[in-house]
């Protein structure tokens, strides 16, 4: 296996660059070799997973979080290079969606083990995304939690969801999900890929990597006590019961706003004053290293896939 390990140091707060001094040592531990990239900036790990696979790389593994994962996909998507993870990031939402464990050193086996699977992909404008896109009141908690400092892990969002609920706005949306329309003022929109935003939040529980489709949570426009009302219940999931809740599934998805949207992509910030965007599912585009219990759920939702439902309103 002729691996490549992009990570980086500023995954976790820190975490990924105390990892960089350990990893050749780790990897040994576990029969592993390979070249091993730093991160110098945004967009780095893009190219550098592009140049990984341009050099012959059988697989490109992100160390790092959700956003080192975004870049390392959006650099070997649509090559015949897999993608490895070792999660070291705040959030470590696609980890949970692949089921691979935030101990180093049992993610470091899964990839030592090799078993072989493939998920979805999210096509937009020229850029890819794995585990999730939202736009609105969850982008801009978002955008607010790349300000916060001094904080680790999950309280990053949480006071990130106290900042954005200052500003907060819903705007009008006219969104259409395969042949389903919704028209009106919404508080959130989230593209599920994989359960989890945020590194709790649990807005699309039901979505699965490879089952063929999207799962989307839209959220009604709300004031601020509502919204600390329902937001709890998505750290289990329980608030796709609520009356301002709407889920439903779909492969394609178009939106336009005459207000305009902040719009997030895997927890990297794409726009704050988007009008118009179109989402696309493109199946079993990416080859992933995962454990063998994994890859044989993951081949068996492919193997079912999934129809489309209708909202829940």
């Amino acid at each position: 296996m002729k691996a490549y390990y992009i990570v980086n140091p500023r995954a976790g707060r820190g975490a990924g660059a105390k990892l960089a001094a350990e990893l050749p040592d780790r990897l040994r531990t576990h029969g592993l070799t390979g070249e091993i990239r730093t991160t110098g900036g945004s967009r780095d790990g893009i190219r550098l997973a592009r140049e990984a696979a341009d050099a012959g790389a059988s697989v490109v593994v992100a160390v790092g979080g959700d956003g080192t994962s975004h870049e390392v996909v959006n650099g070997i998507a649509e090559r015949d290079t897999a993608f490895g993870l070792i999660p070291v990031g705040s959030g470590n939402d696609l980890a949970l969606a692949l089921g691979i464990p935030n101990d180093l050193d049992q993610a470091i086996e899964i990839l030592a083990r090799g078993h072989e699977s493939r998920i979805d992909l999210g096509r937009f404008d020229d850029g890819w995304f794995v585990n999730s896109l939202g736009l609105g009141f969850e982008a801009q908690v978002t955008i607010e939690s790349l300000k916060v400092r001094g904080l680790r892990g999950f309280a990053i969002y949480l006071w990130a969801v106290v900042k954005a609920l200052r500003k907060l706005r819903c705007p009008h949306l006219t969104i259409r999900a395969d042949e389903q329309r919704l028209d009106g003022r919404q508080l959130l929109m989230c593209v599920g890929n994989g359960p989890r935003v945020g590194g709790g939040f649990l807005l699309t529980p039901g979505a699965r990597p490879a089952d063929g489709v999207f799962d989307l949570c839209l959220a009604d426009a709300m004031g601020r006590l509502e919204v600390l009302g329902v937001l709890p219940k998505s750290l289990d999931g329980t608030h796709v019961s609520n009356r301002h809740i709407s889920m439903l599934q779909a492969k394609i998805i178009e939106i336009e706003s005459p207000d305009g949207f902040p719009f997030h992509a895997d927890g990297e910030v794409i726009d704050e004053a988007r009008h118009r965007l179109r989402i696309e599912l493109r199946p079993r585009a990416l080859r992933v290293l995962v454990s063998e219990a994994k890859a044989k759920e993951l081949d068996g939702a492919a193997a079912a896939g999934a129809g489309t439902i209708t909202p829940t309103r």
